[in-house]
């Protein structure tokens, strides 16, 4: 992400947003096999289509944190990110899918720890002075 208008997501360490949501599944599978299971995990990976999601920059620019957290357009965009890794990891996209606490503890990390909103609202403005 070198060179991102994303200050808050460059300086983030991907496997924390990857251990946090293993955290979040350790019920489910032995700590020893979360590499296995989480770090190939492909919804996160689809996070960058979530970044570049001109409809959610607006959103993020024109709305509170609140507002924005329950927009119908970021609940889509994490569950088409979701189904973009179904076919890889069929097992942990159907939990996830499946699990609407799961989907809500996922959001709570972007929208938390990872300043989604943030990066989202910083990326629309950098937008918009570029035109």
């Amino acid at each position: 992400m070198r060179g991102s208008p994303l200050p808050a997501l460059a300086d983030t360490n991907p496997s924390a947003l990857l251990w946090s949501v293993a955290d979040l599944l350790r019920g489910d599978y032995k700590r020893s096999d979360y590499g296995k299971v989480i770090l190939p995990f492909t919804v996160l990976r689809r996070l960058d289509c979530v970044l570049e999601s001109t409809t959610l920059q607006q959103q993020a620019a024109s709305n509170s944190r609140e507002q924005f957290a329950s927009s119908p357009d970021l609940v889509r965009a994490q569950q088409d990110a979701i189904i973009d890794a179904l076919d890889a990891h069929q097992a942990m996209s159907s939990q996830a899918i499946n699990n609407q606490d799961l989907q809500k503890k996922m959001l709570e990390l972007l929208l938390g720890n990872f300043n989604l909103w943030e990066g989202l609202r910083e990326r629309a403005v950098a937008t918009s002075n570029s035109k």
